[in-house]
């Protein structure tokens, strides 16, 4: 019985002494003791002992450690001693920010130590050209985007005019150009012309689809611009078909007229008025009227009528049985009977006769 029993003591203790790990494979005297993938700590409790620690147990949800010789880091335990890091520069790592448009991360810091994670700064492209560049956005995505640096924005509650901005870095704020776009029912948008323009974007303004022809042409030598301009959206050009220029000192034969010619090519001071006018009688000097459908000039007041200077109609001899002597006559004093056959002629009950004798009898004044 006792030999048995000390058999099995002495198989216990062997067998003790076998699996027993040391009490320390790393520290001061040995800081490089841990292997691959393993960083050198202290365990707590009353007698702390240095080992060997897996850099696997610091590793989370995309928080990968990797070993490192400690004096890549710099101070602290002895140059040689092993800890754990983040490599911040590893794209295909779980911790990496996704790629965005227009833009990269760059990792602050190269490598992260321990249970710190990497942390990121997002560079947009051209941050600095207002019109082409792009900034960091934090507001529409935590995450980070790079928006453009340009927009459009309406004017004001319930306007439909567009504005022009552009992002300034330097202070962070946004700089308002004027107009570039209307979305406006019975409106367009015109740009001004010349060099006002803006990132490739002219500026206007928002214009009416219906407006005077006076305001948009001109070069009408001293008359006046009639009608109304309408545009036409399909084109994006202006109907000037109802346009006239009318000037008043047009030359006419026995009197004074205006002439209307319609729009030909041109806007402003480069307007070109058709060489196919209508000149029209305003007045006709003395004597002169306008008879028919012709009104482009004055003629002669035929025998029995008058024309009073500035006048456009005739006047018939007011006394029945007058007449005039001459054609042209200007006033009702030129009206008279003539006598002798083939003159004035009265009737009654009894007949007809002439005046007798010869010449013209002058209405008395």
């Amino acid at each position: 019985m006792r030999k048995i029993f000390f058999v099995v003591l002495c198989l216990c203790v062997w067998d003790t002494a076998v699996y027993a790990a040391p009490e320390s494979e790393c520290g001061d005297d040995n800081p490089n003791g841990c292997s691959e993938d393993n960083y050198c700590t202290v365990a707590g409790g009353a007698d702390p002992k240095p080992y060997c620690q897996d850099c696997g147990m610091l590793k989370g949800e995309g928080n990968d450690h990797y070993a490192w010789p400690y004096s890549e880091k710099g101070g602290g335990l002895k140059e040689g001693t092993a800890v754990c890091y983040q490599d911040c520069n590893d794209t295909y790592s779980g911790y990496f920010p996704a790629p965005v448009e227009h833009g990269t991360w760059e990792a602050i810091d190269n490598r992260a130590y321990y249970s710190n994670k990497c942390q990121y700064k997002l560079q947009c492209d051209d941050p600095t050209d207002q019109c082409k560049g792009f900034h960091a956005d934090y507001d529409t995505n935590p995450t980070g985007m790079c928006k453009s640096n340009q927009r459009l924005v309406f004017e004001g509650e319930g306007s439909c005019k567009k504005l022009l901005e552009t992002y300034d870095p330097a202070d962070g704020k946004w700089d308002k150009w004027g107009l570039v776009a209307c979305d406006c029912e019975g409106v367009h948008f015109e740009p001004y012309g010349g060099d006002k323009i803006v990132c490739d974007q002219p500026l206007g303004e928002c214009v009416p689809n219906t407006a005077w022809c006076a305001g948009r042409l001109g070069n009408c030598a001293g008359g006046t611009i009639g009608g109304k301009a309408y545009w036409i959206p399909d084109s994006r050009g202006w109907d000037y078909s109802d346009c006239r220029c009318t000037t008043t000192d047009a030359v006419v034969e026995n009197g004074t007229g205006r002439k209307t010619c319609g729009w030909s090519e041109g806007e402003k001071d480069s307007t070109v008025w058709s060489s196919d006018c209508v000149v029209e009688v305003t007045e006709c000097n003395g004597g002169h009227c306008v008879q028919g459908a012709d009104r482009s000039k004055c003629v002669p007041a035929p025998f029995g009528y008058y024309a009073a200077d500035n006048n456009l109609a005739c006047q018939a001899c007011p006394d029945a049985g007058t007449t005039t002597q001459i054609e042209g006559a200007a006033s009702a004093g030129e009206c008279g009977m003539v006598r002798g056959v083939g003159g004035t002629r009265f009737c009654d009950d009894e007949g007809c006769f002439y005046l007798p004798g010869t010449g013209f009898i002058q209405k008395a004044n």
